[in-house]
């Protein structure tokens, strides 16, 4: 049993209607009811055993898959420092931080590309029409999208550590990031192996959300080409040895 999101976190817009919460409460008894059937599970992360009672059931913990090792994504020369957010662009997930701390960044060089919608993509759009370097693009091609991370100075993930499902949540955005090789910017979410602080320019969950993200961005474009290489050969190795297909393969066929 593959289990890549517990039903009671996989929907956290606050506009959400009443009859998905009622579908997901019979969603949710009908996955705990036939769980008690399955003889193994791969989970995301640890804190997903309990809610799933595993119990002693085999068990393994794989918070990503990846098919083959990159080759590392050179940065174009570019006067600009492009921010890039790839997804959902939900208030639970930090984009209103994320858009606030555009006015800490007093550097005109600065861009903040956002590329997806949400419920704070309107939101993006009022404060891009204060200050310009704000670029709200909305749904793009997975090509489009690929194109704005290859010319990013930073690749952020501002979803905040706060809330009861980070505990079951791996964001599968943050391996896609890593693997570009471009600084990640990111919270250390409580479902990610503390490991991941080494890889990313980890967001302070102690400080107050929009000084935390400027202070980590700043620090992740200004660092020093050297120190960004060594985090990246840091996670290749990390995920060759924990992440590749064929280790996952048979580590599942040894379930």
């Amino acid at each position: 049993f593959y289990v890549p999101d517990l039903p009671s976190y996989m929907n956290l817009r606050a506009d959400r209607s009443w009859i998905y919460d009622v579908a997901k409460k019979a969603d949710i008894a009908k996955m705990n009811k036939l769980s008690r059937c399955v003889d193994s599970f791969v989970v995301l992360t640890e804190y997903m055993k309990e809610p799933l009672g595993v119990g002693d059931r085999p068990c393994r913990v794989v918070e990503g898959i990846i098919s083959e090792i990159p080759t590392p994504d050179s940065s174009p020369e570019q006067k600009e420092k492009y921010i890039v957010y790839t997804g959902k662009l939900d208030e639970a997930f930090g984009i209103k931080s994320l858009v606030d701390a555009m006015a800490n960044l007093e550097d005109p060089d600065y861009r903040l590309v956002l590329c997806g919608q949400g419920d704070s993509f309107d939101y993006a759009v009022q404060a891009s029409e204060k200050d310009s370097r704000i670029m709200p693009l909305g749904q793009v091609s997975p090509e489009t999208a690929a194109q704005w991370q290859h010319r990013a100075a930073v690749l952020i993930n501002p979803r905040a550590n706060v809330g009861e499902y980070t505990k079951y949540s791996f964001p599968s955005k943050n391996v896609e990031y890593l693997l570009s090789g471009k600084p990640v910017v990111a919270y250390l979410l409580h479902g990610m192996p503390r490991c991941y602080r080494d890889f990313i320019y980890e967001i302070d969950s102690g400080k107050e959300p929009v000084a935390a993200i400027t202070e980590a961005v700043r620090r992740a474009v200004e660092d020093d080409r050297q120190a960004k290489h060594e985090k990246y050969q840091s996670f290749l190795r990390y995920a060759t040895e924990h992440l590749a297909a064929e280790r996952i393969a048979n580590m599942i066929l040894d379930l």
